[in-house]
C-alpha cells in the first residue's frame, strides 16, 4: 500500500520456538506512545494461524514461522476492527486487501528518519483464504516487520519477493485465488526491477505473457 502503510495483499505439532534476535529483535511489543490497532486473535483466530505456522515450519520456511510465533507472542498480531481507516480506503480504491504491517510515524515528527513497525493487522478476508495464501501473506507482512526493524522503513520489493520465495516452497497455486495472482502481479510491479530474473520464473512469464 501506498504512503507509509506497508503491503495489503495472503495440525497436532508444534513448531519449533527458537527467537532470532536480528530478525526479531526485542521489538516484538509496540511503542508505549502508538497505541495498538485493531484486536486481539479469538481461538479460532489462532488456530488457523496456527495452521500456517506448521505449512511453513512443513516446508522448509521454518525462519518465517519462527517470526510469527514471536510476533503473534509479543502481542503484535491482530485484526482489524470493522471501522480501520487503512482497509476501507483500500477498498475504496477498488483493493482487496488481506493484510497490512502499521509503523509507527511518531518519531518522523521529532525528525528522526526511521520507524519502528508496531503490528501486522489481518484484515477479516484474511481467514477466508486458504492455509498456503495466509501463509504466503503472513511472510509477506514479516519481511516489511524485519525491514523496518533493519533499515527503519520498507516497501513492496521487501514483502513481495519474500513472500515469493516462500510460496514456492509452500505450494502457493491458481487454486489459492485472489492471493496467488496478487503476489505474481506485486511481482512484476515491485520485484523485478531490482531482480530481473526473477522474469524468468514460469509463472511469472506466463502472467506477463497474458
Amino acid at each position: 500500500m501506498g504512503n507509509n502503510v506497508s503491503h495489503w495483499g495472503k495440525y497436532s505439532k508444534v513448531a519449533v520456538v527458537v527467537a532470532i534476535a536480528l530478525f526479531i529483535g526485542c521489538d516484538t511489543c509496540y511503542s508505549a506512545r502508538a497505541p495498538l490497532p485493531g484486536r486481539p486473535l479469538n481461538a479460532n483466530e489462532r488456530a488457523s494461524i496456527a495452521a500456517a505456522v506448521m505449512l511453513l515450519t512443513e516446508r522448509d520456511c521454518k525462519e518465517w514461522a519462527r517470526a510469527v510465533i514471536e510476533l503473534q507472542r509479543g502481542a503484535s498480531v491482530r485484526v482489524a476492527l470493522p471501522q480501520d481507516i487503512y482497509i476501507a480506503t483500500e477498498e475504496k480504491n477498488d483493493g482487496t486487501p488481506y493484510a497490512y504491517t502499521l509503523p509507527d510515524e511518531s518519531p518522523r515528527k521529532r525528525g528522526a528518519k526511521s520507524v519502528r513497525p508496531i503490528a501486522i493487522v489481518l484484515a477479516p478476508r484474511f481467514f477466508t483464504a486458504t492455509p498456503a495464501s495466509q501463509a504466503a501473506l503472513l511472510v509477506h507482512e514479516c519481511a516489511h516487520w524485519r525491514a523496518y526493524l533493519i533499515r527503519g522503513a520498507s516497501d513492496e520489493y521487501d514483502g513481495y519477493k519474500a513472500e515469493y520465495d516462500a510460496a514456492m516452497k509452500i505450494g502457493l497455486d491458481e487454486s489459492d485465488g485472489l492471493p496467488y495472482f496478487s503476489l505474481i502481479d506485486g511481482v512484476v510491479e515491485n520485484v523485478i526491477k531490482r531482480n530481473p530474473e526473477y522474469r524468468d520464473k514460469a509463472n511469472v512469464k506466463a502472467y506477463m505473457a497474458n
